[in-house]
């Protein structure tokens, strides 16, 4: 897929992703996240999650089962944590 005019952003998410264990929000348009984000992720490790208007729980933990399947870790998957830094937390301890 070509990234149009996004070169300078493709560039700081190949970047990020060259860092060991690191940790990096992208915060996007849909545009972008669905025609950029989305598809350059699909062929790196990594994770990908878009959060949503839900509960703080509902949204804890399908980012839970999201990183789980990440990382191929049932337990990090099926955790109940009490907020977001418990869970990033938890994420980047695995």
């Amino acid at each position: 897929m070509s990234f149009l005019g996004r070169k300078r952003e493709v560039a700081a998410l190949e970047n990020a992703l060259a860092a060991e264990r690191a940790l990096h929000p992208v915060y996007a348009g849909a545009a972008w996240k669905e025609r950029a984000a989305r598809p350059f992720m699909e062929k790196r490790k990594g994770l990908y999650f878009v959060g949503k208007r839900a509960p703080l729980e509902a949204q804890l933990g399908e980012f839970l089962e999201a990183a789980g399947a990440a990382l191929g870790d049932s337990l990090v998957a099926r955790a109940r944590v009490s907020g977001w830094r418990d869970a990033l937390s938890l994420v980047l301890s695995r």
